[in-house]
């Protein structure tokens, strides 16, 4: 019952925030339109997600597909936000490559019927260096205020979704099979740091414009 009401929570606030973010797409600079299509990605997964079980029994095949096209739009938000990246248009290269990686980990370990937990873990650990990264070149630039700041924020949101992303689907495979029982109590925090995330995106959306006078 609680699992059911927190999911119907989670698929509220991910249609409420993808929705709400069509109407700041406009007046949202390059960097911060790479975390828009971040968000409309993963309703479309969600929605995606739920055809897959109804029509084959598995949602697999979607989450992985989605992994990969979600670390490339990441990436193309660092190398749009960090001057430093953009430049020689690194934040593209590690996209690229680590698409690639994806790709191969899917032909040859891990195939789109299984947990790309491979892949998984290289794109948080990527992420949340690349959001640390982000941090330190904002840290210093002399007179920037960090609480006024959009990239700050999102930064340090991807650090926290990335992380909690991992700790949950890292013990996924090892609690469905060794105690399926609890498998709600996974299902559940995963839910609520979805839920948390994208709350949180929707409340920096909603300043965007009160905060839109410093960038990276």
């Amino acid at each position: 019952m609680l699992q059911t009401v927190i999911a119907r929570i989670y698929e509220a606030s991910l249609l409420s925030v993808a929705v709400f973010a069509v109407f700041r797409y406009r007046q949202a600079d390059k960097s911060t339109r790479y975390i828009l299509f971040w968000i409309w990605l993963g309703l479309l997964t969600e929605v995606l997600g739920d055809i897959s079980i109804a029509l084959f029994k598995t949602n697999m095949p979607v989450y992985a597909l989605s992994c990969l096209l979600e670390f490339m739009i990441l990436c193309g938000y660092f190398n749009q936000s960090v001057r430093v990246l953009k430049a020689k248009n690194l934040g593209l290269f590690i996209g690229g490559l680590g698409t690639l990686l994806g790709i191969l980990n899917i032909c040859f370990l891990q195939p789109l019927t299984v947990l790309n937990a491979n892949f998984l873990f290289f794109e948080c650990l990527v992420i949340v260096c690349l959001s640390l990264y982000a941090l330190y070149r904002m840290l210093v630039e002399p007179g920037l205020k960090l609480w006024q700041e959009t990239h700050f924020c999102f930064a340090c949101l991807l650090i926290f979704y990335e992380c909690v992303s991992l700790w949950n689907w890292g013990f996924y495979d090892y609690i469905i099979r060794s105690y399926p029982e609890k498998s709600a109590i996974l299902n559940i925090c995963l839910l609520t740091g979805n839920i948390l995330t994208y709350a949180a995106c929707g409340l920096i959306i909603y300043l965007y414009p009160k905060m839109r006078q410093t960038h990276v």
